[in-house]
Order: structure tokens, then sequence, then C-alpha cells
């Protein structure tokens, strides 16, 4: 909810407060002299507090409803109030609803009435009309039973404005998406124009239903002659009466979508005139007594969306409208300017879109008072003149879709000039280095050319806000940027980029918005900047991709779809590498049924231990490995004790002697046990663990040496696989299970325990010692 003033007015908005409670609407402000309510069902006791507000000027119910057998008779109080606005629901789902008059008449000083989406029948519009006092009348979007007149509208002498606007598409007593049934008025009567005191006409869009309108004919118009505003688009008109030349007092006239071919001359009688829209419409030429329209302000002729091929020339009179001050042309045939338009020195704004220009209008160099400039889609090309530069006023060109070559280097003699575009113009391939004299230049869109670089003056445009360049030639991101700390927006999407993403641009500090995508290969790591919201670093194209080099230095939330495909920058190392000259050792290979896992750790002064523990029924494949480089994690060598263990098996022993360079032994899966990476001088195995399972497995330190035998051991083994490069001869992988011995097997198991324990002694002692 909120208050406002405005002058001595009091205002409150309570719109989407869908509830009220007793004693919450008597508890406003007595002082409020406006109110608005919105989306909202008032009950009985809300109708009762709303009459307290008794210096209510204003009254404003969007898409309000009340409940049932309410009684109105308390809004009798607010005798000061004069202005309501009553709407009905906007939704599809909304079926007719008439509009019921009870309500307004306890409103004895009603001068301004406006209903929105409500049908009539004939008793409410005649209810309407016998309101005397009103001034204001608006049906807006309304609906019309069959045959309803608003004939009696001439009873309103008071009336200064009167809206007539479109109609609804709630007509039908039940709810239907997939078809409008529209109930516009079938006849606007002639009384209108018997309504001397309106200042204000809007007839409009009667012309775009299935039901056939019929408007009065407008030669009777000229009976209003107070009328300053005239809205008549969208009906259809094909004739402007010449009787429009006695609207002395008209301001502004809007005749957009109709079907006029041309304008009659006496239309430059209308010495008041200072707006006139003119829109989709078919009209070629203008009469010669239009640069008559001394007061003329502002000019829209646009032909978008139409079949018609729009203006094709401006009269030499043209020249004449010295108080024109906005001209929009679109979609028309003017292959070049008349020299008189040099005189409008009073032009601030003039777009010329899709006309047959050819070349840039020298006629332009001379308007002096020009702020914004739109020449789109003319397809000039040649350059730019350099006498751009006398156009010191200007804080806006707009040269999209057109073919120049180059900017001239009197651009940089434009002191005001706030925003550049220059898209879509494929040949231009550079900018001038007087660019960078652009001291207030806020807005620069390059899109669709073939720019190479930027000049190095570009880093004297402190005030620059956004850079779109996408669909360049850039093949490197110009460091240039990461020294204009206003930046807000870069866009370097879909160039030819091949570079690292400067880390100088994580000093930008208001840096909000970041694309980067469709380029060749973007290296090094994603921005930073905490200003961030949005970034893009990888089109579609490179979602599957798997040559990505670009790493996240951190998670943001500005990253989108397709940058999850971004793998995290690697921590910086932490460890000192060691490079050692390769050495090939020849080892026996025992294959036995058993799997490999290994513990060891580096320490000065030690003595290499390793534990082993052999279970029948398994198959093991071990390799002696040489490795060329290691890497030493918190570990220091000084001297090394070698101690070589013989590995004895009672059964199915098989002895292989392989000669190996490289070896990968995958992991096996353990409870409670841990393995560390290890390395040496000159020996070093490579050995990567897969998990295993076992009941109880204790795995003590052992301690790496120049050489090593390695002797390893497991109890409960699912499944194991074992994968060497650059062997000799291939060897045996087999999955094993352990199952239940006999008397035989297991007094076999005690005996080799026995053994084995006489090795754990041995290995336990040596511990001892170390410590």
């Amino acid at each position: 909810m909120a208050i406002w003033e405005m002058g001595t007015h009091m205002c409150k908005n309570l719109y989407g407060y869908d509830k009220f409670n007793e004693n919450e609407i008597s508890s406003l402000p007595k002082s409020l002299t406006s109110l608005s309510f919105g989306n909202v069902e008032l009950q009985q006791f809300s109708i009762n507090e709303l009459s307290e507000c008794t210096n209510l000027e204003t009254l404003e119910l969007y898409r309000t409803g009340f409940s049932k057998d309410i009684d109105f008779t308390p809004l009798k109080k607010l005798s000061s109030v004069s202005k309501i606005k009553l709407s009905n629901s906007h939704s599809s789902e909304t079926v007719k609803k008439y509009f019921d008059t009870l309500f307004i008449t306890y409103f004895e000083n009603l001068n301004s009435l406006n209903i929105i989406e409500y049908t009539f029948t004939q008793k409410s519009v005649d209810h309407i009309t016998s309101l005397t006092n009103l001034k204001e009348l608006t049906f807006g979007y309304c609906g019309f039973d069959e045959k309803v007149t608003i004939e009696n509208i001439s009873n309103l002498k008071n009336l200064e404005k009167l809206q007539i606007l479109g109609t609804t598409v709630h007509c039908s007593d039940e709810v239907d998406l997939f078809s409008n049934y529209y109930c516009p008025l079938t006849v606007i009567p002639n009384s209108i124009f018997s309504l001397t005191g309106l200042k204000e006409l809007s007839i409009t869009d009667q012309s775009e239903y299935e039901v056939t309108i019929e408007l009065p004919p407008l030669t009777d118009i000229n009976k209003l002659t107070n009328l300053e505003i005239l809205d008549l688009h969208g009906n259809s008109l094909s004739v402007i009466p010449s009787s429009f030349r006695d609207l002395n007092k008209l301001t502004n006239l809007n005749l957009s979508d109709n079907n006029l071919m041309e304008l009659p001359s006496s239309i430059g009688n209308l010495s008041s005139l200072e707006n006139l829209i003119l829109n989709r419409n078919n009209i070629t030429e203008l009469p010669n007594s239009f640069g008559n329209i001394s007061s003329l302000k502002s000019l829209e002729l646009d032909n978008s969306y139409t079949r018609y091929e729009g203006l094709s020339s401006l009269p030499d009179s043209f020249g004449n409208l010295k108080n024109l001050e906005n001209l929009y042309i679109h979609d028309c045939n003017i292959k070049e300017l008349p020299d008189s338009m040099r005189n409008l020195k009073n032009l601030k704004n003039l777009k010329l879109t899709n006309c047959k220009l050819s070349t840039f209008p020298p006629v332009l160099s001379d308007l002096t008072g020009l702020e914004t400039l739109s020449i789109i889609q003319n397809h000039m090309v040649n350059e730019v003149p350099m006498s751009l530069s006398k156009l010191s006023n200007l804080k806006e060109i707009n040269i999209n879709n057109n073919d120049f070559i180059q900017l001239p280097s009197s651009i940089g003699s434009l002191p005001n000039l706030k925003i550049l575009k220059a898209e879509y113009n494929e040949k231009l391939e550079s900018l001038p280095d007087s660019i960078g004299n652009l001291e207030n230049l806020e807005t620069l869109y390059l899109l669709g050319s073939t720019i190479k670089s930027l000049p190095d003056s570009f880093s004297n445009l402190k005030s620059l806000k956004a850079i779109k360049m996408s669909e360049n030639k850039l093949s490197t991101v110009p460091q240039v940027l990461s020294k204009i700390s206003s930046l807000e927006e870069i866009d370097l999407s879909y160039n030819e980029i091949d570079d690292e993403i400067p880390e100088s641009l994580n000093d930008l500090p208001n840096l909000k918005r970041f694309e980067i995508q469709g380029n060749v290969n973007i290296k090094g790591k994603t921005l930073t900047n905490k200003s961030l919201t949005y970034c893009s670093y990888l089109s579609y194209r490179d979602y599957y991709s798997k040559t990505i080099t670009l790493c996240k230095a951190k998670d943001m939330d500005c990253l989108e779809y397709y940058d999850e495909q971004i793998r995290n920058c690697p921590e910086e190392a932490s460890t000192a590498t060691t490079t050692i000259n390769p050495t090939t050792t020849t080892n026996p290979t025992t294959s036995t049924d058993s799997i490999t896992t290994t513990d060891s750790t580096t320490s000065t002064d030690s003595t290499t231990t390793t534990d082993s523990i052999t279970t029948t029924d398994s198959t093991t494949s071990t390799n002696s490995t040489t490795s060329k480089e290691t890497t030493t994690k918190k570990t220091t060598t000084k001297k090394t004790t070698t101690k070589k263990t013989t590995k004895k098996t009672t059964k199915k022993t098989k002895t292989k002697k392989t000669t190996t360079k490289k070896t990968t032994t995958k992991k096996t899966t353990t409870k409670k046990t841990t393995t560390k990476k290890t390395s040496t001088k000159k020996t070093t195995k490579k050995t990567t663990t897969k998990k295993r399972t076992t009941r109880k497995t204790a795995t003590k330190k052992s301690f790496t040496t120049k050489k090593t035998t390695t002797k390893t051991t497991t109890k409960k083994i699912f499944t194991r696989k074992t994968s060497s490069k650059k062997t000799t001869k291939k060897t045996r992988t087999k999955k094993t299970t352990t199952k239940k011995c006999n008397f035989k097997k297991c007094k076999s198991r005690k005996s080799k325990s026995r053994k084995n324990e006489s090795w754990k002694n041995e290995s336990r002692k040596i511990n001892a010692h170390k410590y």
C-alpha cells in the first residue's frame, strides 16, 4: 500500500490488496483525496468504512467486485467525489458482465466517468446519458447489446471529453478460450457533432471486428469548433473531408490505420496543429499546402507491417515547417530530401528507416539543432561526410544496416554524443583514432561489422558503459577494455577470438554483463568480478566439445546454462617436481590369485617394508615399473636402506619374467585403509589402487627406497582387474570369490599363516627400531 502527495492532494493505492479486515479502511487518513482498489471483492463493512473518507474526490475500482445484496446507500456521504473509474476483469476467462448503474447513482456531483470492459443494455446507456453534469465520459473496450444506441448522448451538453475505444471480447455468457465474440456499437450517431463543447473526441478501432460499424459522416465535424484532440485511428476511413479546415483549435490529430490515399489540401489551414500521426495508410505524397501547418512540431509516417509502399517524396514547402522538432518516416520510397529542409533549424529528432536513400543526405549537415539522428536500413554506400562535425548538439547517432566503409575522423568532434550505433555495416573494418575524443560516449554498438581491432585511443572513453561487438572479426580480446573502469557491459560474442581472457578485466568494478561465447577458442580463466550478474562463455555448439581450455576461476551465479561444461581451474601446485633418469628393471612376476594394496610413505633414514598376505584361489598380476617423473609431496629423503623380500605361495603359482616400462594397477576398495603417494629418486612405481572390501585390514606404514620389491595381500576379494601397458606377454585376469575351506585347505592356510606371522614379527621389529 502506498500513500503519496500530489500538490495539495493525498493519494492512496490499494491495488493488489485483495482482502480487507474490519476497521482497516477506516484507519486510512481522513485527508485522502484519491483512493484506488484493485482485484478485490468489497464487503458491506468496507463500504461503510469507505463512506467515512469524506474528502475523497477520485475513486478508482480496477477489477473490483461487490458482495451479494450489498447496500451502497452509505456512499451518499461522499459528496466530493467527482471522478470514478470502474473496470471489469480483463482475463480471457471473464464472461459478459453488465454494468450496474446503481453504484453511480449515489454520487450526485459526478463529472468524470470511465467504464472499462463492461457490457451495456439500452437502459444502462440511457441512465448514463442522463448525468448532465458529466464533463468526461469513456467507454473503454466495452460491449453493447444488439440495437443499443447512444443517440441520447446529445443530452450531455457539458461534455468536454468523449472516448469510444474499441470493444470487448467478454460478450458471451460462457467462457470460450478459442473464439472471440465482439459486440461493439453498430451505429455511432451523428448527434455527437452537436456536442459543441467537446475538446477531445476519440473513436478508435471500430473496424477490426467481424461486426460492421456505421460511422457518421465527418462532413459535420466542423461544428466541433472547440475540438483540440481528435483520434480516429483504426476506422477504415478512406477520405478526410475538407470541413477539417475549420478545426482551428485542433492541436493533435491521429489518422493512423485507415485507408487514406491522400490528404486534402485544406489540411494546410490547421494552423494550430502540433502533432500529426499518419501511420499505416497508403499516402504516397503530401500536398504542397502541407508547409502551411506552421505550428507543426511532430510528424509520423510509418508504413511498417503494411502492403503499402509509403511516401515517395516530400514537398518543397516542407522546409517551411520551422517549428518541426520530430520527424519519423518509416518504410518509404524517398530517394532524396528536398534542399528546403536546411531551414528546419529546430528539428531535434530525425528518423529515416528503410527508405531508398543511397547516399548520406548533405542537407542534414545544416540541421544544427539535431540531437538524435537515425538513418537505418537505407543501404548507403558512401562514407559519412566530414561535415557531420557541425552537428555539435548530437546525443545519438544510429546508422545501422547500411554499407558504410568507415566513420569520419570528424566524429570525434561531437562533444555531446552519448550513443553511437553502427550495427551491420559489413564493410566497416576499423574505427578512427579520433573516437577516443568522445568523452561523454556511454553506449557503442558495432554488431555485425568486420572490425578486427580497437584503436589505443579507446582507453580515453571514460564514460563508456556498454560496448557490443558481436559478429565482428576480432581475433584477440582487446586489452584496452580493461582500462575503462566505467564499463558495465561487454559483448564480444561470435567473433574469431583464439585468446586468453585478460585477468585485468577482473579490475573493472562496475562490470555487470560479459559475453564471449561463440568464438574459436577462449582460454584462461573466467572472470570473478563481484558486480557480474550475467556472463556467457560457451555457446550451444561448445557444450559437447571436449577441447575446452577455459577453466572456471570460481563458482559464479552469473554463469549461463552452457557454461556448466567449464571445469574448475586446478589449484596452484604446492609440491616440488623431481626429474629422474629412466631405467629398466627386470623383476620376476608372480601370477597368483591375489590383488595388490600398497601403503607407503617416504621419510629420512627409513627402511622399506610391505605387509602381504596370500590367499588361495586368487590371481595376482604384479609388474615392476620405472617412471621418468615423480612428484614428491611434503617429503625429503636423506638416507634409505633397501631390504629385499621374497614371496612364496603354496598353490597355483606361475612364475614369469617380464620387462615393463609403464604399469597401471587399478584401485581396490578397503575398509579403514588410506593410500598415500610414494616417490623415489630413481625407481618409482605409479600405482592406482582400486577399492576393495575386507572385514579387517591392518595397513602398516612402509617406507620407499631406491629399489623396492613389493609384496601385497588381501583377505576377502570380490573382483579384480589388472592392466599393464607395453608388457612383453599378456597377463591373465580372473574374478575370484572366497569360499569356506575344507579341512585340508584350512590346514594349508594355517601353515602358511604361521610363516607369514613370522614375517610380520620381523616387520614389527623394524618399525620398533624406527621409533
